[in-house]
């Protein structure tokens, strides 16, 4: 049975129909726009008054009706939801054609994965537009708009905001979506802050649309890109604008699924180019004019979108962002939790951009790398993140296709002239930057905590210790350790790491799964470890450990420096060449043997010795 909801003040509704009313005691919905000249109310065409009523009714209703059961065996049978609307309106005989009412259903269908069906009727007393505009007569002065921009307070949305009005001399409507007071302040307080930096081209329109006086039963919010997209087609009419942007990387736009387990209706769509290439259509229809939406930042990754934050000078507001999902948990010191995926993909793009600096850690519940996630659904999240990122990294263009393809051939038709080939090879290449944004930053943060790793002083549950090992599709190691048939589980710690064992009888260094260093090759190593053996008692970083020159190496092994450094050349190039055997290319670093400029050589830091297989005779 459908869940029945009526919007407005509706004729006729079933016994227990959810209702969603905007006027009087009984009021269960909550809609104002803030600060607005009456000139600009008194534009809009009531059709458009229609439409925030109606956003506002899906919006409350995706809220109080609850999906899934209560574990995730049952999110694929409990999750979508039906939904039969009767709402009254002003426009009824606009609202009531079927061609309005298969592009408003296609729109809601696809971006919440529930099925929607709508009866309309005539408004018998429409609420007056007081009732939801607070007029501000300082702004009768007037305000003309090249752009709607739609401003979350996140990270994206202040990137694409702070791009544009760098970069351009265009005048904004910013519109942001007062949802949870917690976050009205940081909203508030980074509007006032970007319109201090570009006087004069910037009109926020802060709009409330909240529930009353009842909690949630559904936090997924999916319908929240509709409503944010009713606002922005709203202010676009009111001040003249023609294009609506939403600012979302291309990672989270697509959104690929993290792992077998999420369900798709679990991955959201928000942003999704289909989604908004259907709203676009369906914004057309109510506008009756050329309304165009589009996310310019679709062929970015969450690095690529802090790196342009950075380059314009914006970085300083980074502390002022909101990306968190779980809102309610929030505190000033802890603003996010750490643990959500939003909060996971914003410390990755942060720490790829290399802007930590603007981003302490002090701010997440808990750390990245370190802290507990005892929470199994908190772990699996950071795990499976880094897994599809590891997959994305290393995977053919046949093996993407073969693991995302049904996802990707979603977005085929969404990028205007963009031919089927090319949008497939833009999306590869995309993921591939950002797996190796990530791999990036984990690999810094194995070199960071390797001392504490080895110790066992981290938190058995934390990132660092919870990622998956042994796995080709989880990892970058070289795949010689599978198929040499030697033991995989390499270096628990870092999944790039190299294995060694010594054999001081024979004078050998096997590094495993590639190659058995022996005379001078074995000399060197040796030499090298004295050093490492150092640093690891010291419990230094990876970064700081201690290189040597090739004069003292020669001193300490009785040969000449000129002997140090062909040896260590020929070391290296050993390596590259049973890497290259294996994998098909070489590798894009020095294997074991690194150079630190100006100081000397080292081995990796990230290398593991153990002791040598013993032989059964």
């Amino acid at each position: 049975m459908p869940d029945f909801v009526a919007v407005g003040a509706v004729a006729r509704a079933p016994l227990g129909a959810h209702r969603v009313t905007y006027e009087g005691p009984e009021a269960t919905f909550n809609l104002n726009l803030d600060r607005v000249a009456r000139r600009l109310q008194s534009q809009l065409p009531a059709r458009l008054l229609d439409l925030l009523e109606i956003a506002c009714g899906v919006y409350a209703a995706d809220q109080r009706v609850a999906r899934g059961g209560r574990s995730r065996a049952k999110w694929g049978q409990k999750w979508r939801r039906e939904f039969m609307f009767r709402i009254a309106v002003r426009d009824v005989e606009f609202w009531s054609s079927g061609k309005c009412r298969r592009a408003l259903s296609a729109a809601l269908g696809f971006l919440t994965e529930d099925s929607f069906s709508f009866e309309f009727e005539e408004c018998q007393a429409p609420p007056p537009p007081a009732t939801y505009f607070d007029f501000d007569p300082e702004l009768d002065g007037g305000f003309n708009a090249d752009e709607v921009v739609l401003l979350s307070g996140g990270l994206d949305s202040l990137s694409g905001t702070i791009e544009t009005l760098k970069r351009t001399d265009k005048r904004l409507v910013v519109v942001t979506h007062l949802a949870a007071p917690k976050v009205h302040a940081l909203q508030r307080e980074l509007v006032a802050n970007i319109k201090a930096e570009y006087p004069g081209r910037l009109f926020w329109l802060p709009v409330t649309a909240t529930l009353r006086s009842t909690a949630a039963a559904d936090r997924t919010q999916r319908s929240r890109t509709f409503l944010f997209a009713a606002m922005g087609l709203t202010a676009a009419v009111m001040f003249g604008a023609s294009v609506i942007r939403f600012f979302e990387n291309g990672v989270v736009s697509l959104n690929l699924p993290i792992s077998e387990q999420v369900v798709g209706t679990t991955a959201t769509r928000t942003t999704h180019p289909r989604t908004v290439a259907l709203m676009q259509d369906f914004a057309r229809l109510v506008a009756g004019a050329d309304i165009r939406l589009d996310n310019p930042f679709y062929w970015l990754t969450k690095s690529d979108v802090v790196s342009s934050l950075v380059d314009n000078e914006a970085a300083h507001l980074i502390p002022r962002t909101f990306s968190c999902s779980m809102v309610l948990t929030s505190a000033k010191l802890h603003r996010h939790c750490g643990c959500c995926s939003q909060c996971i993909d914003r410390r990755f793009g942060i720490l790829a951009a290399e802007a930590g600096a603007h981003d302490p850690s002090e701010m997440y519940d808990t750390d990245l790398f370190l802290g507990a996630r005892s929470v199994d659904r908190n772990r699996t999240m950071a795990v499976d993140y880094v897994r599809r990122a590891q997959f994305c990294e290393v995977a053919s263009d046949q093996d993407f296709m073969t693991k995302f393809g049904s996802e990707v051939t979603r977005t085929i038709g969404c990028f205007g002239a963009l031919g089927t080939g090319d949008i497939i090879s833009k999306t590869i290449d995309l993921h591939r930057r950002h797996g190796k944004e990530v791999a990036r930053v984990l690999q810094h943060a194995f070199e960071d905590h390797f001392g504490a790793l080895v110790r066992g002083e981290c938190e058995p549950t934390c990132l660092l210790r919870s990622l998956p090992h042994g796995d080709a599709e989880r990892s970058q190691r070289p795949r010689a350790q599978k198929e040499r048939g030697v033991d995989t589980d390499l270096a628990l710690m870092d999944p790039d790491a190299l294995e060694l064992s010594i054999d001081d009888d024979a004078h050998i260094v096997t590094v495993h799964g590639l190659a058995e260093l022996v005379g001078p090759a074995y000399v060197i190593v040796l030499a090298l470890k004295r050093l490492y053996d150092m640093d690891i008692a010291e419990q230094r970083v990876a970064r700081d450990f201690q290189p040597q020159t090739a004069s003292v190496i020669a001193d300490n092994v009785g040969r000449d420096e000129e002997w140090v450094r062909q040896n260590i050349k020929r070391c290296r190039d050993s390596l590259a060449v049973a890497y290259e055997g294996i994998e098909g290319e070489r590798p894009s670093e020095h294997l074991l043997i690194q150079t630190v400029p100006k100081k000397g050589y080292r081995l990796d830091p990230r290398v593991r010795f153990v002791k040598p297989p013993i032989e059964v005779v």
